[in-house]
């Protein structure tokens, strides 16, 4: 679930309902007396790549920086063809219309998803044909709706009705889903609150279904706002761009399934614990959901973990020592250094 512009910070600000039931979950994770199905996460030291979608979104996707003038990345490295290539069915839903692989990826050929839904979010009166301004499209610092329906609520309705054909005897298929919603790239930071209780509700559908059919979810932002008077003439503001919201909430299934005789469930979840605390960028997750991947389809679980170990996933144990230039992050865009302060 990608929100674009979001920090860490504003995140939990406006969405007292789903930081409720994340909290919900984390206290369960603690509690000797219970055995909750789910770990959560979150990475406070989560950290931009560079300053806007493109470079951050590539280093999710491709694992990869921006490179002008040429692909974002080889195809074979594009996480939805790994996951593709696992047997996975890949889908992607974006509410505004903009076709990501074009825009961030520069090339649509080979770069694509099983199911692509984006078309629906140029309806005019959300994206008034394209000329969208401070009150219109999304954009806007208005609450964003079509025939009187938040935009978001289509998403939501798009992605029950998935679930529901890919996870259950219909065809109970694997499958990867992107979900963008773009109700943070405001100035006001407000209508990001709209979100809240769909998301929540989405959120306790997801972890209370069969425990043995539960997805790994990853809440996570490119980076956070750029725009508006917080951003603009706050040293808070400037700091928030730079630490944008990551959770990863992981099933104890698919704990499981990728636990191997020299790394027990334990030990991640002790990993996991102390790398919410480690400097870490888009690339660490990139490369922390490739691994699960490739486990799958190589059928070789202690290899892929061990070759795992040179790329940092977060299932590693990662160095408290990063720091900016290590993960390749320019100065002015480290929260550690150039804070305007």
């Amino acid at each position: 679930m990608y929100f674009d512009c979001v920090s860490a910070s504003n995140f939990r600000r406006k969405l007292p309902l789903t930081m409720k039931y994340l909290s919900e979950l984390y206290d369960r994770q603690n509690d000797e007396n219970d055995s909750p199905n789910y770990c959560v996460s979150e990475f406070i030291r989560y950290h931009i790549g560079g300053m806007n979608t493109r470079p951050n979104l590539q280093l999710l996707l491709c694992g990869d920086n921006e490179k002008s003038n040429e692909l974002a990345c080889a195809p074979h490295k594009f996480l939805p063809n790994i996951y593709r290539q696992a047997g996975y069915i890949t889908n992607f839903i974006n509410n505004d219309c903009c076709d990501y692989p074009s825009a961030y990826l520069i090339n649509t050929e080979n770069f694509r998803y099983d199911h692509e839904l984006t078309g629906w979010s140029c309806h005019p009166d959300y994206d008034n044909y394209g000329q969208w301004s401070n009150t219109i499209g999304p954009y806007s610092m208005n609450k964003r709706c079509i025939n009187g329906k938040f935009v978001h609520s289509y998403v939501f309705d798009y992605l029950y009705s998935f679930i529901d054909l890919y996870s259950t005897q219909k065809l109970n298929l694997p499958h990867l889903t992107f979900a963008s919603f773009t109700e943070g790239h405001e100035g006001t930071l407000e209508v990001l609150s709209s979100v809240d209780e769909e998301l929540s509700k989405f959120l306790k559908y997801m972890t209370q279904r069969d425990p043995s059919n539960s997805p790994w979810i990853y809440i996570i932002s490119d980076h956070g706002s750029h725009m508006g008077p917080h951003y603009e003439f706050t040293t808070a503001g400037q700091i928030e761009h730079k630490l944008p919201v990551l959770y990863m909430l992981t099933p104890k299934s698919v704990l499981q399934t990728i636990s191997t005789s020299s790394r027990s469930i334990s030990n991640m979840l002790d990993y996991l614990k102390s790398n919410s605390n480690v400097l870490i960028t888009s690339k660490d997750v990139y490369h922390t959901l490739r691994i699960f991947a490739e486990t799958v389809s190589e059928f070789d679980i202690e290899q892929s973990i061990t070759t795992a170990a040179t790329y940092e996933t977060l299932y590693n144990n990662l160095s408290l020592s990063r720091n900016c230039k290590d993960l390749g992050i320019l100065n002015k865009y480290c929260a550690c250094i150039n804070n305007n302060s």
